[in-house]
């Protein structure tokens, strides 16, 4: 058994995106190479199987995607992505291509949308989901927000999701994991709140920061917490 059931590796903490759940790291905006990304793969797959290609950042914007989740088959590591969306159908080929097991797509990340453009998003995500869920990805929707204030636009969401999957979606409730299809689900939760470093509360949970987990951030140290937004550890 490895060490690590996973480490998150940023390959870039760049956005396209400004969401009011998470905060702008001070750190250097950079995109971590080609080059450095072989040599973190090479040493990590000795202590994991699995790589999360993200900490800060969104890493379908990084400019030789198709390159790293190529290394990452080389050396057997099995991805997560979690995307905005925004960039899924332009990437659609890298991901489908390199085989992609899991992706995550935050559908929070279109709040404050008009409604024309908030629904035109989430049928393009959508679209481009079911794609990657036939090349054999499992798919994981998530809409953490605050249901009450988005009550507008979580019901375009939910429509379109429908209309897609055809089948009725009870979406009024937190803390709920809604099966779409065979490799497909909506998970519905409170909105995360990236929390302070210093301020900590692990009262109700227990933290696996060096026991299950580690993260390598873009310019490549190790931080043995994967909200460490700053470097501070």
């Amino acid at each position: 058994m490895k060490r690590f059931r996973k480490i998150y590796v940023e390959i870039t903490n760049i956005c396209n995106k400004k969401c009011s759940f998470c905060p702008e790291t001070k750190r250097a905006k950079a995109f971590m190479s080609v080059e450095k990304f072989k040599i973190v793969a090479n040493k990590i797959c000795k202590y994991t199987d699995y790589i999360y290609l993200h900490v800060k950042g969104e890493p379908l914007i990084h400019p030789n995607l198709d390159d790293i989740l190529k290394i990452c088959n080389c050396y057997y590591l099995k991805i997560n992505i979690s995307t905005n969306g925004v960039m899924l159908s332009k990437k659609l080929d890298d991901l489908i291509n390199n085989k992609v097991p899991k992706i995550n797509v935050s559908l929070h990340s279109f709040e404050g949308e008009n409604k024309e453009q908030l629904i035109n998003y989430i049928t393009d995500v959508v679209k481009a989901c079911k794609k990657l869920e036939q090349s054999g990805a499992i798919i994981r929707f998530k809409l953490w927000n605050d249901i009450e204030n988005n009550r507008k636009s979580n019901k375009e969401i939910i429509k379109i999701l429908e209309q897609s999957y055809n089948k009725s979606i009870n979406w009024e409730q937190y803390n709920k994991d809604i099966k779409l299809s065979e490799s497909s689900y909506l998970s519905i939760k409170k909105p995360f709140k990236w929390p302070s470093i210093n301020k900590l509360k692990v009262k109700e949970s227990k933290c696996y920061g060096l026991i299950n987990q580690i993260a390598i951030l873009v310019d490549g140290t190790v931080v043995p917490c994967c909200l460490d937004n700053d470097r501070r550890y």
